[in-house]
């Protein structure tokens, strides 16, 4: 977090992170042997008054993970007329086995040079119930070509599921029809390999550049061990 002092104390100021490796955090002096499950965390800062000054929450339960998807659909919060639409949901095909059915209906090229912002919202499932938002919120230009990173080979089987005439960014607009994309290819991709488990909401806006909502997609999700069924 860029501190110029390792040692005690540390002066006031704003310290940021441009990306810490939460593995690092095993190489401290914990007791080496505890009972295994899942923890919260709840650290309170209090000065000598015992007034509280800063309070950090963590879910001390992460590692490799199994993406299931539990719902997808248009968001409610955006008209229903938006340039680019989801008319989309789950089939359950089989006892092991979901699809997304529907159809993508764009008015336009989904391309990096008029869509050029792309929002992800990750809320997470509050332990009180209810969505907590912001627990991971993504912005980046070029909506098409990085979309296409982060699916990674997962971006292949969608775009053949719904007979995309093409893999490569711009996706021409039309409508495409899926008749029955198999959710476990999702887990095809190049998102991070570790996470911490929970239940998700995702609220991708894809915005042209002036900024404006032209398509929103939400789903719902878990992210459990490699070897869980459910969460």
């Amino acid at each position: 977090m860029n501190s110029t002092i390792t040692n005690c104390p540390l002066p006031k100021g704003i310290y940021t992170l441009s990306g810490y490796d939460t593995s690092l955090l095993n190489d401290n002096n914990f007791p080496k042997v505890y009972f295994y499950g899942k923890y919260k965390y709840v650290g309170k800062i209090k000065n000598k008054n015992n007034k509280v000054v800063g309070c950090l929450t963590a879910d001390l339960s992460a590692g490799e993970y199994r993406m299931i998807i539990t719902a997808v659909y248009q968001c409610a919060e955006e008209p229903k007329d938006l340039p680019l639409k989801f008319n989309i949901y789950l089939n359950k095909k089989s006892s092991n086995t979901t699809e997304v059915r529907g159809n993508l209906t764009s008015e336009l090229p989904f391309d990096d040079s008029l869509i050029v912002r792309f929002d992800v919202n990750f809320a997470s499932w509050s332990l009180t119930g209810g969505w907590k938002p912001n627990s991971l919120v993504y912005v980046t230009n070029n909506a098409c070509s990085k979309l296409k990173s982060i699916l990674g080979n997962s971006w292949y089987s969608l775009t053949k599921a719904i007979n995309s005439p093409t893999t490569n960014c711009p996706i021409p607009k039309g409508i495409y029809i899926s008749s029955g994309y198999d959710t476990t290819l999702f887990n095809d991709n190049n998102f991070p390999k570790v996470y911490f488990y929970g239940k998700y909401k995702y609220v991708g806006k894809i915005k042209n550049k002036n900024k404006k909502v032209i398509g929103c997609l939400a789903a719902e999700l878990s992210f459990v061990r490699p070897w869980e069924l459910t969460l």
